[in-house]
């Protein structure tokens, strides 16, 4: 199945995933999952820099924690590219992204507590691949 025109090591420029099935729904969850998080991290690198007032976080977030919640939002983002694109070693990204969102979350424990969900059923779906039942 064609899931995106880039760069790639064909002459067409075709990126092409490692099976030839449409991604079901789950897949299609996990994604979304993934972007809500992923966007959810921009609001830390927001407070940070005084780019806009975001109330929902009351804690003060440092410039350079500001940077690090960028970088969880670009990770979440190439998360989802990874996983949409079929990569057979997309958990391992997905390890760092739980791990780094985690940190984070823990800097801003009052406000942020709730991404640890997001975070174990992250962390749930390496085990599932590392364990061999995904």
């Amino acid at each position: 199945m064609i899931l995106a025109i880039g760069l790639s090591n064909d002459k067409a420029g075709i990126i092409q995933s490692n099976n030839s099935q449409p991604p079901n729904n789950m897949n299609i969850a996990f994604i979304l999952l993934v972007l809500l998080h992923g966007l959810i991290h921009i609001l830390g690198f927001v407070k940070a820099f005084g780019l806009a007032e975001v109330k929902q976080l009351t804690v003060p977030i440092p410039k350079i924690l500001g940077i690090l919640w960028l970088i969880a939002f670009l990770l979440s983002v190439a998360l989802a590219v990874v996983f949409a694109l079929d990569f057979p070693y997309w958990w391992a990204l997905a390890l760092l992204v739980a791990t780094v969102s985690q940190v984070l979350i823990f800097t801003s424990w009052r406000d942020a507590k709730y991404g640890s969900i997001v975070n174990g059923i992250l962390l749930l779906a390496v085990v599932l691949v590392v364990s061999g039942k995904w």
